[in-house]
């Protein structure tokens, strides 16, 4: 999944109202595994949904190391994936 994102995504131009490219857009993905907990936080007026959990640092750190184009797996989630 995240290898069809990065190459479906990557290198996407970007163009003005006139038709002018004005940038190209990448993407890089991180892999992380483990176990998340979901939080509702806040009220009426505003509400946020929170995820917690190591695999989103694995995610951070995962993507901090990647470059455009580039999909990066945790060593948790490598474990898993063999």
């Amino acid at each position: 999944c995240a290898a069809n994102i990065v190459d479906k995504c990557s290198d996407y131009p970007v163009y003005d109202e006139d038709g002018s490219k004005v940038s190209t857009l990448n993407v890089y993905c991180g892999i992380g595994y483990g176990r998340c907990v979901g939080v509702h936080a806040g009220d009426d007026e505003r509400k946020e949904y929170l995820l917690l959990g190591s695999p989103l640092k694995q995610v951070a750190l995962c993507i901090d190391a990647a470059s455009a184009g580039e999909v990066l797996v945790s060593p948790e989630a490598w474990e898993v994936m063999e």
